[in-house]
């Protein structure tokens, strides 16, 4: 009896120390990584080039196999290729490792629609950049957590999907900014990353379980804290969400700008922040007040497939421009055009209009719609003296689409996709 006690004493004592060895080594893995990006910040003055995309809404291939559902579902959607996410992802982050970017920003809507195996997954391919040397920074969107319509797609079938809670969010995604910033907030999964001694990035997550869209009053405080910090003060160039921070067109506003967008203004504008860099609306746009810029990044998954190089130079002046994945040009082109004009025609149909004048309402929305999605909507005087604008005068009125046509060829100014900051 007493050699049975005795050991388990002792396989008590081995497990208690293989645990704690476990964890020193856990420990001193993290240390080692913190060690490497700390040792990877870059002296001040020196050149940066980051790269930010968002709205990858990435799906696991495994949770979509030509499903006749969801091919439906992707006529009426955005345009979104996401039945292709997963190749237009590999080709974005294997260009990210060719080109080496001082930082790869991913600005929210990780995921499809929140499904825990689609964030693994993305997880495992951001893993591979950031082992080639180049951190990858992340914030969640309005898709990724807690997300109510995670889903698996065969055949007619969909079945409920296991989403991600926010814990698991930081847990799989924590090694990707979050462990190693300057500063990191307990409430969300903000915080301040340093890029170079003279530049860190404020990344601002308005997506925690139960408060989608809006900023936490205890992420508020905990960013007005840091922000006065002298640790970061003197480093923050810009700052990441994923909503908007200013609305990018009066129609793109409820439901895509920040609920509590008033307070976060004053917080960036107090912080010395002049640039902050979102997604969510797909468009590529920017919009400015009261010497902020907030400059929306369009859709890795929408036509035309592309995301945004941020140039920093030796005086700390920042430029940027669009840039676009290498594969799938045409075929993101057709199912863009495809499901405008299908979202048009549906609105003209009960109309009692000439069916070619139709047809040429139809391409001019159409090709209005793919400009302003690839931010390419130069010259507004010219779209006005064309037929089709005309046309929407005369006939379409009171229409949304002639609506929301009239917002752009009426509203900010749009600079040429080349812009100083």
């Amino acid at each position: 009896m007493k050699k049975e006690i005795l050991f388990i004493i002792i396989a008590c004592i081995i497990a208690i120390g293989a645990c704690m060895a476990g964890e020193k080594f856990n420990q001193h893995k993290e240390e080692e990584q913190a060690n490497l990006w700390k040792n990877k910040i870059h002296a001040a003055g020196e050149p940066l080039t980051i790269w930010i995309a968002a709205d990858l809404h990435y799906l696991s291939p495994d949770l979509e196999k030509g499903s006749a559902y969801f091919a439906e579902m992707m006529k009426e959607s955005d345009g979104k290729l996401t039945e292709y996410s997963s190749q237009i992802t590999d080709a974005f982050l294997e260009k990210a490792v060719h080109q080496k970017p001082d930082a790869l920003i991913l600005a929210g809507d990780l995921t499809f629609n929140g499904e825990l195996k689609s964030l693994q997954e993305l997880a495992g391919k951001l893993k591979r950049v950031q082992d080639a040397g180049i951190p990858v920074l992340v914030i969640p969107g309005n898709h990724d957590i807690a997300y109510p319509y995670a889903a698996e797609y065969k055949g007619d079938e969909v079945t409920e999907a296991e989403n991600i809670s926010q814990k698991q969010f930081k847990d799989i995604c924590g090694e990707f900014g979050f462990k190693y910033g300057q500063a990191s907030d307990s409430a969300s999964f903000s915080y301040i990353y340093s890029l170079a001694e003279d530049v860190s990035v404020l990344l601002l997550d308005a997506n925690t379980e139960n408060h989608a869209g809006v900023i936490r009053e205890e992420t508020l405080n905990w960013a007005q804290e840091a922000l006065e910090s002298k640790e970061t003060s003197h480093a923050l160039t810009f700052s990441v969400t994923h909503q908007n921070v200013l609305p990018q067109n009066p129609l793109l506003s409820e439901g895509f700008v920040l609920k509590n967008d008033r307070e976060v203004q004053s917080l960036l504008k107090t912080g010395g922040i002049k640039n902050n860099f979102s997604g969510h609306s797909h468009i590529l746009h920017e919009a400015k007040a009261e010497g902020l810029r907030d400059l929306a990044v369009s859709s890795l998954t929408v036509s035309p497939l592309q995301y945004v190089v941020v140039n920093i130079d030796e005086k700390r002046n920042m430029t940027y421009s669009a840039k676009k994945v290498d594969i799938m040009q045409e075929k993101a082109a057709m199912r863009f055009k495809e499901c405008t004009e299908r979202q048009i025609f549906r609105e003209l149909d009960p109309l009692s209009i000439e069916k070619e004048r139709k047809r040429k309402m139809a391409e001019f929305a159409a090709d209005v719609n793919k400009a302003y999605f690839a931010g390419t909507v130069d010259n507004t005087d010219a779209y006005r003296y064309e037929e089709g604008w005309k046309l929407w005068q005369k006939y379409g009125r009171g229409t949304y689409w002639y609506t929301y046509l009239n917002s752009i060829l009426t509203g900010s100014s749009f600079d040429k996709i080349s812009r100083s900051c």
